[in-house]
């Protein structure tokens, strides 16, 4: 792919022409990213900073003067060099428009379905879905796809003690880009959402919130009620297991390394744990007596839910664009993990279910997710390699590409 930008554009002004041919007399001097001299008929001389291969986000390529006689001169030359390429740009295009008014050159162009993910700017921006949840009002982002509706939906909630900005929107966007809307939203008492208790999670109250969600996209004519899925990664992945197994509006579902029950002699292995919980518990009758807090993610030794698996590193990652994100929840929290079992709910599920797994996951662990979904007939498995945060790494791309796969087969 070859841009060309004109110096002193606005960032919001330059759009990548995919695949365009190098004109010539350009393509035979191509040969990567480089500078180079083209001498002119007229004894000039024009330096170009050409770069091929440019991916959506960059914005290296552009042209500059080296004689006060190419800006008498460009318009011309332009039209020149798209008079030659013309009919391969319309074989890769539906919509080329060309503006030239001064020195000033804008090329936009809308690429055909096929190379729409290289079109800059094509990150969607969600808007705002408000729904009612356990009395207060829990805060969703919707991402909705371009057309007419009405549309197959998904919704989904985040992992544990996440907000609706940490990873969800790279899933949300490709599965927009696909046709399919998604609803994300915050449980109650995190994020954005209302609750006068923060940071506390109740398994229960996040799946009847899950369940809200799907009231409130099944009673709005932008989306189609018979197509509606649920999914989420770890504590989120369990929830997708719950209201898959139980609501009968789910049609499919994807658990992406989700939670099913948490090993009792582990958690007493961690007194710093276990003694927080024992002091909030107390501050939990106590009126107005502060929770007692533990950390999100730590490292290990640290008075933290999760401490392995590389989740202080993720977690710092993953939260740059998560404003609203505290790592912190109240010690309470932990003792309803414990008490908070999927297994059963899994082993009724009728829906068709992707399960996502890391082989090495000291979190989730894939030998307790298979224990509890193998042998369900529609229930199909990838299993990938590395650990809990691992997997949205290098293999963050193919997850996302199974969960659109997953719902263009089921969600039709």
């Amino acid at each position: 792919m070859v841009v060309i930008f004109k110096e002193g554009w606005e960032s919001g002004q330059r759009h990548a022409l995919t695949n365009a041919p190098v004109t010539p007399p350009l393509e035979e001097h191509l040969s990567g990213d480089q500078h180079y001299i083209q001498n002119n008929s007229d004894g000039t001389s024009d330096t170009l900073h050409v770069c091929r291969g440019i991916s959506e986000t960059s914005e290296h390529l552009m042209t500059e003067n080296q004689s006060d006689k190419y800006q008498q001169r460009l318009p011309s030359r332009v039209n020149k060099y798209l008079g030659k390429f013309q009919i391969g740009l319309v074989q890769l295009a539906e919509i080329l428009q060309i503006e030239i008014f001064a020195m000033n050159i804008r090329i936009l162009l809308v690429t055909t379905a096929m190379h729409s993910s290289y079109v800059l700017g094509s990150t969607l921006a969600p808007i705002k879905f408000d729904f009612p949840s356990l009395g207060e009002t829990s805060a969703g982002d919707l991402y909705l796809p371009s057309g007419p509706g009405p549309f197959a939906i998904t919704v989904t909630g985040p992992g544990f003690a996440g907000v609706k900005e940490m990873l969800i929107p790279d899933y949300a966007n490709a599965l927009a880009k696909a046709g399919y809307a998604t609803l994300a939203f915050d449980y109650i008492g995190f994020g954005s959402s209302t609750g006068k208790v923060r940071q506390d999670i109740k398994p229960q109250d996040q799946i009847q919130t899950y369940r809200d969600s799907i009231d409130a996209v099944a009673n709005d004519s932008r989306f189609d009620e018979n197509r509606i899925g649920a999914w989420g990664t770890s504590l989120g992945g369990a929830h997708t297991l719950v209201v898959s197994a139980n609501d009968p509006r789910v049609k499919a579902g994807v658990a992406i390394i989700p939670h099913i029950e948490i090993d009792a002699a582990t958690m007493a292995e961690r007194l710093p744990i276990v003694d927080a919980i024992e002091a909030d518990v107390k501050a939990s009758r106590t009126p107005g007596a502060p929770r007692v807090m533990i950390g999100v993610s730590g490292e290990p030794g640290e008075r933290a839910a999760l401490t392995s698996d590389g989740a202080v590193a993720w977690t710092k990652n993953v939260t740059r664009s998560a404003p609203t994100y505290k790592n912190e929840v109240t010690a309470m929290s932990m003792l309803a993990m414990a008490q908070y079992s999927t297994m059963e709910d899994a082993k009724r599920i009728k829906i068709p279910l992707l399960a996502i797994t890391a082989e090495t996951d000291s979190i989730t662990p894939a030998k307790k997710i298979h224990q509890a979904l193998d042998g369900v007939k529609s229930v199909e498995f990838r299993d990938f390699p590395g650990n809990h945060f691992g997997l949205f790494g290098a293999n963050l791309t193919a997850t996302i590409d199974l969960t659109v796969e997953w719902f263009q087969r089921h969600l039709q």
